[in-house]
């Protein structure tokens, strides 16, 4: 898939390549097991954050666009691992909300 992405669009596959290996660092850092980190549940938001911050709406630039990719992957990890917490007594996955908060406040943010 990323030889797909750099062919169409190669910012793009930078910062999905990117974004998983910050949102692993990160997911490792908060004690998240070794499991789900490897089934990529913790980085599927992450990677969706880095590839639309840095690569569609703030297009790598400055070095400001690079950093805003890197705290959305952050953030979108910490919120995944948060929404996963909340949700998991229900038997309701997390799925793509981190991605979708993270995106609606850099989109708001960025106005």
């Amino acid at each position: 898939m990323l030889v797909g992405m750099a062919i169409c669009s190669p910012i793009s596959a930078f910062f999905a390549l990117f974004g998983s290996v910050i949102s692993t660092l990160t997911a490792l850092g908060l004690g998240a097991s070794t499991a789900s980190v490897y089934a990529g549940l913790w980085g599927y938001s992450a990677v969706l954050s880095s590839i639309a911050v840095g690569g569609m709406f703030f297009v790598m630039n400055s070095v400001s666009s690079f950093s805003y990719a890197v705290m959305a992957s952050i953030f979108s990890a910490v919120i995944h691992g948060a929404i996963a917490s909340f949700m998991a007594p229900f038997g309701l996955p997390a799925l793509t909300f981190p991605f979708n908060i993270v995106a609606w406040i850099w989109c708001l943010a960025g106005n």
